[in-house]
């Protein structure tokens, strides 16, 4: 479904800023369903911190780009996010090593480059956006989760198996659930931790 009840990052001044930031540390999971309307060049959908260039996930074309600070950690290149339809993406995390999941499969393995990056925790503090509202993504965002543990392959597929309109809560691995997050309308408000 297009969800057209639910908001639409139109790249440009929607975003959603969190209350608080949530971080978790070198083993972690955050995972999310993506629908992108198009082929833009530098996409913020997680930002960290309080300046623009710090973000947690963008897409760059059609690669995913996983960072810290402002600093690329990792590209996926193989993710091939096409256009108009909804893709369930999963970042797992252990020490230097992500591995991508996309719809529940898994995808690929990259090495964390930079100096410092084994300790770098990942946070989340905006959605659709950076932190000064540009690198805006235009498309929807649904069902954004933070854990504490890297996932496996059997938990990633289980996650994607709840689709867009499950409970994460209801996870098998809910005990690591560090946050949660629906589309559930237009202001920050209505993007409440869900995380129980």
């Amino acid at each position: 479904s297009d969800r057209n009840h639910h908001m639409h990052f139109g790249g440009g001044d929607e975003r959603i800023v969190l209350g608080a930031s949530t971080e978790v540390g070198t083993t972690s999971t955050f995972a999310l369903w993506i629908k992108r309307d198009s082929a833009g060049n530098n996409e913020c959908i997680l930002g960290e911190g309080d300046n623009n260039y710090y973000q947690t996930a963008r897409i760059y074309g059609s690669d995913l780009v996983v960072r810290h600070g402002n600093a690329d950690l990792a590209t996926f290149a193989s993710t091939s996010l096409g256009l108009t339809d909804w893709f369930h993406i999963a970042v797992t995390r252990s020490s230097t090593t992500l591995k991508l999941y996309l719809n529940g499969a898994y995808s690929e393995t990259e090495t964390i480059i930079g100096t410092g990056a084994d300790t770098a925790v990942t946070a989340i503090d905006t959605i659709g956006a950076g932190q000064d509202d540009s690198s805006n993504f235009a498309g929807f965002l649904d069902e954004i989760s933070m854990w504490d543990s890297e996932l496996t392959a059997v938990e990633v597929t289980e996650l994607y198996n709840l689709g867009l309109d499950g409970d994460v809560n209801t996870h098998s691995a809910n005990v690591n659930l560090q946050g949660y997050w629906k589309n559930e309308g237009y202001t920050n408000a209505d993007w409440i931790d869900r995380s129980s």
